[in-house]
């Protein structure tokens, strides 16, 4: 085995759940939405989603890290010109272009801002259409909290859940937990709790 080719199989695997975290997170609803209707892609919440970005993106540039030592020489000489301690010009259009990508960011200028638009207006039609939660993370109130936001009485909530077959609910149990449990969104089961 060779840690140099370990390293660079490493960059693109990491590289390719990167670019598809990325459009995940891009295209998918706001947080608590993703999380009352159990929002997934590829069989994988968005937590999930998130969590791995972060993760991966770490392993990542560590190994960036590494490839560039392995490297160290050949980076060298594109950063320089041959014999002098300026940087290349390929250097220069590079870093160029990244501070026009940074600028261009922070100062909300087009085409930039047509992305940032554009997934805001991704994330609205989200929020259009998934079923308003009661109140923001629902999904993570106890039943018991549910109960007094609500004003239902748990004993309802309890008969309702009842009724469609769940059971050993109890007061500390939340929407989430049961939505996991029964394979349902927490969505599913606000909208039992709140059936006649």
């Amino acid at each position: 085995m060779s840690l140099k080719k370990i390293t660079s199989l490493i960059i693109l695997l990491s590289f390719i759940i990167l670019f598809l975290s990325t459009i995940v997170l891009y295209i998918a609803p706001p947080g608590y939405y993703s999380a009352w209707e159990g929002w997934d892609f590829l069989f994988v919440k968005k937590g999930l989603w998130k969590d791995l970005h972060i993760t991966i993106g770490f392993v990542f540039f560590i190994f960036v890290f590494i490839h560039g030592a392995y490297n160290l020489r050949l980076i060298l000489k594109y950063l320089k010109k041959a014999g002098s301690v300026f940087f290349s010009k390929d250097f220069i259009a590079a870093l160029a272009l990244v501070a026009i990508c940074w600028a261009g960011t922070a100062y909300k200028i087009t085409p930039f801002k047509d992305v940032l638009n554009l997934n805001s207006k991704i994330k609205k039609a989200w929020v259009k259409k998934i079923q308003r939660p009661p109140f923001r993370h629902a999904e993570l109130a106890t039943l018991k909290k549910f109960s007094e936001k609500t004003g239902l009485s748990f004993d309802l909530i309890k008969k309702r859940l009842g009724n469609k077959g769940y059971k050993n609910i109890h007061e500390n149990q939340t929407l989430l937990k049961i939505a996991s449990e029964n394979g349902i969104s927490p969505s599913a089961v606000y909208r039992i709790i709140m059936s006649d």
